[in-house]
């Protein structure tokens, strides 16, 4: 399986365009994938500098309701125009995120889209094709990303905080190894990971995306840093992060659990 990094806050070097979002492009043996688009036209000038044809594309997936990960939607199908694409349908919520200021910003979809005849509404559990899976209705009992508190969600006339019942995670199986993909990972990636046992009886072989670390975790009932990485070894899995996990967690990874853990970055490739 290759997966090549189309949209990433970083980019392997100025031939790659980087935006504050992710996309990445996955190719199997039977399907290529878009799992999330980033906010605007930046997927497509990578795809480019890559040699991907984005109209081959049968399947694209966002992973939960903000625009930093699905706001090019309306730009993917003007492109694409066979691809399905599934979303939770709570992603189409009004979703805001506080400001240090104290203002509320809208980071939500495109609302008018969500009736395009393309959008397909996945279930807590989704089998998209064989091997190819997704799954919501994670539990946040513990190891919760701090950032969660600034992002909240419409509900009548009311701002309330967030409970990322939008989020999903995808699992590609091929040759006997399963990988986890996660947008941001609002609902905590140990959690996600769990989740992921709870199905599987087993933890993936590879785990990619965003953990949502930039503000650090919520260290409760002795849920430290410490804690955090020593759960990730013992799943002995592979991690490939970016986006919301920040740089300076994201360097306190890499010496936690070393060559476990790996970057993504615009224009950069992996081969799982």
């Amino acid at each position: 399986m290759k997966i090549v990094t189309l949209v990433e806050n970083s980019a392997l070097s100025e031939d790659f365009k980087s935006v504050h979002g992710v996309s990445f492009y996955i190719e199997t043996k039977k399907h290529r994938i878009l799992f999330d688009l980033g906010p605007d036209e930046t997927f497509i000038k990578n795809a480019e500098k890559k040699g991907i044809d984005l109209k081959t594309v049968d399947m694209a997936i966002i992973s939960h309701g903000h625009n930093d990960h699905g706001g090019a939607l309306e730009r993917f199908l003007d492109l694409n125009d066979k691809a399905k694409v599934y979303i939770r349908e709570s992603a189409f919520a009004n979703l805001y995120s506080e400001k240090p200021s104290k203002e509320k910003v809208y980071i939500g979809l495109k609302q008018i889209l969500r009736h395009d005849k393309r959008i397909v509404f996945t279930k807590d559990f989704t089998h998209l094709d064989k091997g190819v899976e997704l799954f919501s209705g994670v539990e946040a009992k513990r190891f919760n990303p701090l950032g969660n508190d600034h992002l909240y969600r419409q509900h009548g006339k009311i701002l309330e905080k967030d409970d990322f019942i939008h989020e999903q995670n995808l699992i590609i199986k091929e040759d006997d190894r399963h990988t986890l993909f996660s947008g941001c990972a609002h609902k905590g990636i140990v959690n996600i990971m769990d989740h992921f046992y709870r199905l599987k009886n087993r933890y993936p072989d590879t785990v990619i995306g965003g953990f949502h670390l930039k503000y650090g975790l919520r260290q409760t009932n002795g849920e430290t840093f410490e804690a955090f990485t020593t759960v990730l070894k013992s799943t002995n899995a592979r991690f490939i992060t970016g986006h919301c996990t920040g740089e300076p967690m994201l360097e306190r990874l890499k010496e936690a659990l070393g060559e476990a853990m790996d970057s993504f970055k615009s224009g950069k490739t992996f081969e799982i």
